[in-house]
């Protein structure tokens, strides 16, 4: 990577950017659905009251 121009370590660094943001968005997504389990697994232990 060291002789490539700087457009292409621009180009290199944009898509790497893009597929952490993508990476970012899928494990957000992940910690929603297991708070939602844990909330639903709560309700249903009846410990909802404790907020």
């Amino acid at each position: 990577m060291t002789s490539a121009s700087l457009e292409d370590r621009v180009a290199f660094l944009e898509k790497k950017n893009k597929e952490l943001k993508l990476e970012l968005k899928k494990k957000d997504e992940r910690l929603n659905d297991l708070n939602t389990t844990i909330k639903v697994l709560r309700r249903l232990n009846g410990e909802s009251h404790n907020g």
